[in-house]
């Protein structure tokens, strides 16, 4: 029981930090952000491509005219139509601005951080997930790449948050039973969710995760088909 109680206290600590370091880091690079970027309007051409395919699409919608924004969604060959649903989604709500598509990128960041200790809390269903996740928050905190990825309108934290659900989500599902616990219903759904997720961020991200899922089936399968050898 006692080292029970060193595992919440531990837990307890890393997370008050992981809370404040979050707040206070978020604050400086926001401060940053508006202080440096002095053309905030420019996103990079990735962005801009997106972005301005958001403007017409905003005009058409508005304008009644839905056939082209729904049918160029739906072929996106090149970039991913999960990003522009989205940035489409807040200019509907109000103006479009690129500091709100970048903004989503900081939004995904702090689910991010967020999603660490609980991914972890659910994985190991003890303390010590509580406490990893969120030394993991605060090591992903002190990486100098974190706050450019955060304040841009690029990909990676969107990509980052949904590659944790779908790992976390996966291992759940194939270990269900030892240190996970037994089954829910719901993570098959979770796994599918948070895959389209990761696919729709980038195309490359999802082939690489299947592939990677692939691997790790395919050897598992292997030493299985191996030691019924042995066994007969």
């Amino acid at each position: 029981m006692s080292n029970r109680y060193v595992a919440l206290a531990v837990a307890a600590l890393l997370l008050g930090a992981l809370t404040f370091k979050t707040i206070q880091s978020f604050y400086v690079w926001y401060q940053s952000y508006e202080q440096t970027c002095t053309n905030r309007d420019v996103l990079g051409w990735d962005g801009n491509l997106r972005f301005t395919s958001v403007l017409e699409y905003n005009r058409d919608i508005r304008e009644g005219r839905l056939a082209h924004p729904i049918v160029d969604i739906l072929q996106s060959p090149t970039w991913p139509p999960f990003r522009k649903v989205l940035s489409l989604g807040v200019a509907l709500a109000g103006n479009p601005s690129p500091v709100a598509d970048t903004l989503i990128s900081t939004f995904f960041s702090i689910l991010l951080i967020i999603a660490l200790p609980l991914c972890g809390w659910v994985l190991l269903r003890k303390e010590e997930g509580l406490w990893s996740g969120a030394a993991a928050g605060l090591i992903l905190l002190t990486m100098r790449e974190f706050p450019i990825y955060s304040f841009a309108a690029m990909l990676e934290t969107q990509g980052m948050f949904f590659f944790l659900l779908a790992s976390a989500a996966y291992y759940l599902n194939r270990d269900a039973g030892f240190a996970s616990g037994p089954r829910s219903r719901l993570l098959p759904w979770i796994l599918f969710i948070s895959f389209f997720g990761l696919y729709m961020t980038k195309y490359p991200y999802g082939v690489l995760f299947l592939m990677s899922i692939g691997l790790i089936e395919g050897l598992s399968y292997f030493r299985r088909f191996l030691r019924l050898l042995k066994e007969n």
